[in-house]
């Protein structure tokens, strides 16, 4: 077993998200419209403002190999770190703190913890999110709003070149709701696609508390499952992440 596996929830998304701060956009196919359109609108209105939240789901993993559940609670304190605790079976077996230039989780199951600068994961990064994208994406709301276009069939997307790289974008509306998120690179270096399902009104917006992730990227496809079991956008919490004297440091 992999000294990071049950942190793997949300490192597997860190894979293809990993060069935060490095958006650097050098085209777009299109210049930005003026006119606000609907699809807009119910897109920036699913935007949660907050400052520090918490919220517990369960977690299901699956890369073909193996299929682990587990319980997890997130914290999220805005722009500024995310702590995540995975429990199976009552126990705590990983824990998880990124911040927006470090990634650091301990596994409790072999004694081991990693310690990384983000820069560390760029490359294994196939497509680049910036932090705040991240926030975003695991709470089930929404990302990379600029220069967006609307298609006639539901659809806001967008073309860009980051890096050299050809990034297509894509989000699908149902009635409002967004139902589907698809970030593409073009040379195959990673895709992201977020599925929306299960959209619960809060005290500022409607989420969806149901997502699923599927992450690929050459020799990894990896299905993550959450579902949102109590969400608290005002909570007030701590971030505790020590780790331990006695564990091992490890390479992710």
């Amino acid at each position: 077993m992999k000294p990071w596996l049950y942190g793997l929830s949300v490192l597997s998304i860190l894979l293809i998200t990993s060069c935060f701060g490095s958006k650097k956009i050098v085209e777009t196919n299109e210049e930005e419209s003026e006119e606000i359109s609907d699809l807009y609108i119910a897109y920036a209105e699913n935007k949660l403002m907050f400052d520090q939240l918490e919220f517990t789901a369960n977690v299901q993993f699956d890369n073909g190999d193996m299929n682990l559940g587990f319980s997890s609670v997130f914290r999220i304190q805005n722009n500024e770190k995310i702590w995540a605790s995975f429990k199976k079976f009552g126990f705590e077996a990983a824990r998880l703190l990124m911040t927006p230039d470090s990634i650091f989780v301990i596994n409790r199951l072999q004694s081991t913890y990693v310690a990384e600068d983000i820069k560390a994961l760029q490359s294994k990064a196939g497509i680049p999110l910036d932090f705040q994208d991240l926030e975003q994406l695991l709470i089930g709301g929404s990302f990379w709003e600029a220069n967006l276009i609307e298609s006639n069939d539901s659809t806001l997307f967008k073309t860009e070149v980051i890096q050299e790289e050809v990034i297509e974008v894509k989000h699908l509306f149902d009635d409002r709701n967004m139902v589907k998120e698809s970030v593409i690179s073009s040379q195959n270096q990673g895709d992201l696609t977020v599925q929306y399902d299960d959209y619960t009104k809060t005290d500022q917006v409607s989420l969806a508390f149901d997502r699923r992730f599927l992450v690929k990227r050459t020799g990894m496809n990896v299905i993550l499952d959450f579902e949102t079991l109590k969400f608290d956008p005002n909570s007030s919490k701590t971030f505790p992440f020590d780790i331990p004297a006695n564990y091992t440091r490890q390479s992710m």
